[in-house]
């Protein structure tokens, strides 16, 4: 019998957060579920790690053969999933004992079967503070147009019924940096979150990154760069349509991006920015442009 749930575990050579993490699956008070850890070729002992856990038959590990990044392991484990509804648990992080029994709950109260996407809050652990930024009003749907405008942003814990990813079948874009979020403002365009302001996820914001060489700036900003284009391209008729002012901003933010990786039609993008509007951010990505740009030129990473 399929899973209710199907957890998918993205890792890379975290070994000793990812058995807190996986604990904290041990404690779930909901049993019917699957964890799919997915190995982007560790160089530490996570394989053993991860073998005191598979003795249950709910834990599975998939290494993968050539390391790929977290969107890549994240549509690995999509394609491995059998549960119902589909989450996620990131390697340093933590969920409630209650978290299942609650997604559980609520979704049987959206109805049986049909398609369900689930919004609940997470804080950080450092300072038990939200991470994220939501409408006042509680628990109901999110509105399209809002979550474009950028009403609603920040990090969320996501259970999803699997239907909204296989029919018609999605997944994350695989030249896509993280930005895993893409993937799923495309699919709350048909099937919107209904948020339920509840904290059940538990963020590790201490914790180092899984790609540390993805933070050395010269290669953050040209993917950046690669995320915005695509981000612009799927969206950018949306934004046109329902938050103006959201399109301008990004609008704004490729310019100066552009320019930072020395790449020629910054001032262009810039130019089209003030369609939306004039705006203090507009400014600022303006006057950062020129200077950005011809230092990318001088450091080599106009060439790249």
């Amino acid at each position: 019998m399929p899973a209710t749930f199907s957890i998918i575990v993205p890792t890379y050579s975290r070994s000793a957060y990812l058995a807190r993490a996986l604990d904290s699956m041990v404690r779930q008070t909901f049993t019917d579920y699957e964890v799919i850890v997915i190995d982007d070729c560790s160089v530490d002992d996570t394989a053993e790690v991860v073998a005191r856990y598979t003795k249950d038959p709910r834990f599975r590990y998939h290494k993968k053969g050539r390391q790929g990044g977290t969107n890549i392991s994240r549509n690995t484990g999509y394609d491995l999933a059998t549960g119902s509804f589909i989450t996620y648990l990131d390697d340093d992080d933590e969920l409630d004992p209650e978290a299942l029994a609650t997604a559980h709950s609520y979704l049987s109260k959206l109805g049986p079967g049909g398609r369900h996407w689930l919004a609940f809050d997470w804080v950080k652990r450092s300072d038990g503070t939200l991470d994220n930024v939501a409408p006042a009003r509680g628990e109901g749907y999110w509105s399209y147009a809002d979550i474009l405008a950028g009403k609603i942003k920040g990090n969320f814990w996501f259970v999803f019924s699997r239907e909204i990813i296989e029919q018609p079948r999605r997944r994350h874009d695989e030249r896509l940096v993280s930005d895993e979020g893409q993937l799923y403002l495309q699919c709350f365009k048909t099937d919107p979150p209904y948020h339920v302001p509840i904290t059940l996820y538990y963020q590790d914001d201490t914790s180092p990154s899984r790609q540390t060489d993805a933070m050395r700036t010269g290669k953050r900003l040209s993917q950046e760069l690669v995320n915005l284009d695509i981000y612009l391209q799927t969206f950018g008729d949306d934004l046109k349509a329902l938050a103006p002012d959201a399109l301008g901003r990004k609008l704004s933010r490729l310019g100066w991006v552009r320019a930072a990786n020395g790449k020629p039609g910054s001032f262009a993008c810039h130019a089209r920015a003030l369609r939306y509007g004039f705006t203090r951010y507009w400014l600022a990505m303006a006057l950062k442009s020129l200077p950005a740009y011809y230092q990318a030129r001088r450091s080599g990473r106009g060439d790249s």
